[in-house]
């Protein structure tokens, strides 16, 4: 459960306006500086003005720091003024090193102010100050001392239990009139607190304080121009709030304002007051209903012109779905028809203690405490509300019951099954695409011994068949998590691993998914194909589960649109299997391929897939591979590189392929690196004009006509420059690898299964071609017990580890989560499986699935330009749904770190991408 705390600092003024409070969730802060100091007044006396900022959040949106942090503002016609003062119980502790001016100041205990004067997002003004005064300061995006060497001021001070800090900036200094009445300005306010390593600002942000997309609004305002800040608010259940804003209104007569609540940016309540002049309070109730992630934000507006004057930062509120869950039981329960009379009273007993939870839910809202309760309570009743479920859906009384789950929903074996019981196991899927369903055996009764699953050919239309070679059976095994550094809601045993298919055994109350796949073929005719799934243990009946297969009416191609760079280490393979045969590695490439990843590796001196395994390769769709990563080199480094460039550029040329081959380097490259950079990559393109330079870097001036191909972190991806830069003939991927965290989707072991999917259906809706992994198969914390101190942590079990020593190897002895550091998964997709050959997991499948979704959306988008040349006549309301579809619905994906959980609505978007294909090549006539 994350509870966050609605921090808000408000401020007012008659004389302008900032936008609706209904834009959306993503509503940037505001707050005014006031006018003035009077001629000759100290600046000491800013310090007993009402506070603008009362509080900062934690960095990621991690609450409210224990360091509590305030801001006031002011100004005048010859300077801007920041006041902090910055709590702090452990004064002894604070650190401050740096006294070198422009220094690595940020390292201390330390405030920054941003200014974006231009509202530009690339010329913004960054200052930075540590508690003993030392200075930094640059202009633009990155920290770059010669940027800008203006004059400015600091007054740092120490009290009893806090630092205070006085910025004093001159307009003149950054080059800028004295603003006026009504100007605005976009800003940040932020704090590095080290004692209790603590990272906040004002203005709430995923990635750094400097990102200006995060900036809030600073306008300035007179002399008269009141400020309010308001309590902080915990919400922690559904349920009704106070609030208490306090008001400072310098002004001789009355002001009117209208606090507008707005959760997911859309204003659900309006509450209006009339101030006084001088300082008071108003408390009003906000009711908030909602369970699940929600970001919740208060405006005020001017009653007489209904502008919106100011506005809260939009705080994370998440709320555990109790409510939702205890409305799913008793759904679930209603509709159950019991078998015999001891079954019907079992329903009445449970229905009784559902109905008791009604109650108590009405008593819980408004309290976390109680709310939490209620969660105690749903545990308690899960299992009951389970076992009648699988009583009442064996009617043959077999003992175990099956059911089916989409690939988009982890099945945990302690947790409530979601998925169906008594209904057909449904797929839909393109031909030459692979599509999954889990099929679920449930042992609610008894242990199962020697269970068997078998599947049988799919008949369709008029006769054609899926035959059981495009239909594959996994068995899902689970892997023991450790709490890794970022939050999650549970460490313990996770679904991930996909098995070669064997008799299996399911202990009494347990469940087993198998992962069932079908890859029709290129030929498959269209259409629905019904078969059956076969379960038979050794100790009970068998049964079968009918399985559905819908057929789309168009074709995926051999070769996917969406370029990959997921690096795969073949030295890490040789060491697992003692050798790299070239049997075990046309199975390693084949196995990617499959699954729409480039075989190559970004990180070795020399082309992956070389010459000997490209065209088997190509022929199975590889669309980009790296022909050597680099740094800067010396001259017979350059001559070594130059002559094996020019080798394969010879020899791909000839066939065609030279435009799937790139160079890349500097590994997520500092600043301070950029010239080294500049020097290696000019040089190559003195060479090979037309060889595309990759680098993890974002897109920047500094290095602009040097990298070709940009691949900055998501969490790091600015669309406006992307488009920029694009538009200029680059390229702009992105990555993800043990950073970033929630609310930004990763490939986590711990994260929800739709993550690694839905991470594509992104790459479609802001048209990013390619996607940047840096390790397939860190295998190496499992076939050793060393350590290397923050990259590689040894199985946590003692025993274990002198297994490994001993030479034995997963599955034999239980699979180390932490491959890289402490991050459940990173940097390992794939298991190594029998034989030389690779295993899959849950992760990766999906990432596949999202990789063909990506499709969907690339042979959709070809249609609709065809469909939309003046000589087509098509139906202006199927364009219209097409040009819907293709925008990807903010329900599914609003941005980088907000999207749906529900995998009902990612494969029902998914299902209306495909019916507007069919029905677009249709009306084309087979264009």
């Amino acid at each position: 459960m994350f509870v966050r705390a609605l921090t808000s600092i408000l401020a007012f003024t008659t004389l302008f306006a900032l936008g609706s409070a209904a834009a959306g969730n993503d509503c940037l802060p505001a707050l005014v500086v006031v006018r003035e100091l009077a001629p000759g007044e100290s600046t000491d006396s800013i310090w007993s003005r009402p506070v603008s900022v009362p509080r900062f959040v934690s960095l990621k949106e991690k609450g409210i720091p224990t360091q509590r942090t305030e801001v006031r503002l002011a100004y005048d016609n010859a300077s801007l003024y920041v006041a902090f003062r910055c709590i702090e119980d452990s004064m002894d502790k604070l650190l401050v090193n740096c006294t070198e001016h422009d220094g690595m100041v940020w390292r201390d205990d330390s405030v920054e102010v941003f200014l974006d004067t231009q509202r530009d997002g690339k010329t913004h003004f960054h200052l930075i100050a540590n508690a003993a005064g030392t200075k930094f300061e640059s202009r633009g995006k990155y920290p770059d001392v010669d940027s800008w060497n203006g004059e400015w001021r600091v007054d740092a001070r120490r009290e009893d239990g806090a630092w205070t800090a006085l910025v004093t900036i001159p307009f003149e200094s950054m080059g800028v009139a004295a603003p006026k009445i009504g100007a605005v300005w976009n800003a940040q306010f932020a704090r590095s607190e080290r004692p209790h390593g603590e990272m906040s600002s004002w203005s709430p942000v995923q990635g750094g304080f400097g990102d200006p997309e995060s900036f809030g609004q600073m306008v300035f305002g007179g002399t008269d121009a009141p400020v309010v800040s308001t309590s902080s608010l915990e919400i922690a259940a559904p349920g009704r709030y106070q609030v208490t804003a306090r008001i400072s209104n310098p002004s001789p007569g009355q002001v009117t304002l209208r606090a507008e609540v707005a959760p997911d940016g859309r204003v659900t309540q309006t509450i209006q007051r009339t101030a006084a002049s001088g300082d008071s309070e108003w408390q009003f109730d906000i009711n908030f209903p909602y369970e699940g992630r929600h970001k919740l934000s208060i405006a005020f507006t001017d009653a007489s012109s209904n502008e919106v004057v100011m506005r809260t930062p939009p705080v994370q509120v998440s709320i555990p779905p109790h409510g939702a869950r205890l409305e799913r039981y008793r759904t679930i329960v209603k509709e159950l028809v019991p078998p015999n009379a001891a079954a019907s009273k079992e329903i009445a007993a449970v229905r009784k203690a559902l109905g008791d939870l009604v109650e108590f839910a009405r008593t819980a809202k408004g309290s976390g405490v109680l709310w939490a309760h209620l969660g105690d309570k749903l545990d308690a009743v899960e299992k009951k509300v389970s076992d009648i479920r699988y009583v009442c859906t064996d009617k043959e009384n077999l003992g175990y019951v099956v059911g089916a789950e989409t690939p988009l929903r982890k099945v945990f074996r302690h947790r409530f099954f979601e998925g169906t019981l008594g209904e057909p196991a449904r797929i839909s899927a393109a031909r030459n695409e692979y599509e999954a369903v889990q099929v679920v055996i449930i042992a609610y009764d008894k242990a199962l011994e020697d269970v068997s699953v078998s599947v049988a050919p799919l008949t369709g239309p008029d006769g054609a068949t899926i035959p059981v070679e495009r239909l594959a059976l996994n068995l899902v095994e689970y892997v023991e998590t450790r709490k890794p550094q970022y939050e999650v809601d549970y460490v313990g045993w996770y679904p991930d691993p996909l098995m070669e298919m064997k008799p299996f055994e399911v202990p009494a109350g347990g469940i087993q998914p198998v992962w069932v796949t079908v890859h029709p073929a290129e030929d498959t005719p269209a259409g629905l194909y019904r078969g059956q799934i076969t379960v038979k243990p050794a100790n009970a009946p068998e049964t079968t589960l009918p399985l559905e297969v819908r057929v789309w009416d168009f074709t995926l191609p051999r070769e996917p649109h969406m370029k990959t760079a997921f690096a795969l280490f073949e030295g890490e393979i040789g060491a697992w299997y003692g050798g790299m045969t070239e049997e075990t590695r046309r199975a390693y490439y084949e196995f990617l391929l499959e699954h729409r990843i480039n075989p190559t590796n970004i990180y070795t001196n020399s082309p992956v897939p070389t010459k000997e395994y490209l065209p088997f390769c190509i022929e199975r769709g590889l669309n980009a591979f790296c022909l050597a990563y680099t740094h800067n080199r010396d001259d017979r480094g350059r001559a070594e590189l130059a002559d094996m460039i020019r080798d394969y550029e010879s020899y791909l040329k000839e066939k065609g392929w030279w435009d799937k081959a790139y160079i890349y380097g500097f590994d997520e490259i500092p600043r301070e690196k950029y010239q080294e950079l500049r020097d290696m990559y000019g040089w190559l393109k003195e060479q090979f004009p037309d060889l595309p330079r990759a680098c993890t870097v974002i897109p920047n001036e500094e290095l602009k006509g040097y990298v070709d191909i940009w691949v900055p972190v998501t969490a790091n991806y600015n669309q406006k420059d992307a488009e920029e830069y694009t538009k200029a003939g680059d390229e702009v991927w992105w990555y993800v690898c043990c950073n970033p965290h929630h609310p930004y989707a990763n490939f986590f072991i711990d994260y929800p299964a739709i993550d690694p999917r839905i991470l594509f259906w992104m790459n479609w809706k802001y048209r990013v071609p390619g996607f940047l992994y840096y390790a397939l198969n860190l295998w190496t914390s499992n076939r050793t017990a060393s350590e290397v101190p923050g990259e590689r942590q040894p199985h946590q079990d003692p025993e274990v580890r002198e297994a490994i020593k001993a030479g034995k190897r997963w599955p034999e002895i239980p699979w180390n989560t932490f491959s890289f550091a402490d991050f459940n998964g990173d940097g390992h997709l794939i298991y190594p499986g029998p034989g030389g050959k690779p295993l899959s997991s849950i992760r990766f499948e999906c990432i596949r699935d999202g990789i063909e979704d990506y499709e969907y959306f690339y042979i959709l988008n070809d249609l609709l330009e065809k469909a939309e040349k003046p000589s087509c006549k098509v139906d202006p309301a199927l364009l219209a749904k097409a040009r819907k579809l293709l925008a990807v619905d903010d329900k599914v994906v609003k941005s980088v770190t907000e999207y749906t959980l529900d995998p009902e609505a990612l494969l029902k978007a998914r299902q209306d991408a495909a019916e507007t294909i069919e029905k677009l090549a249709t009306a084309l006539g087979g264009e």
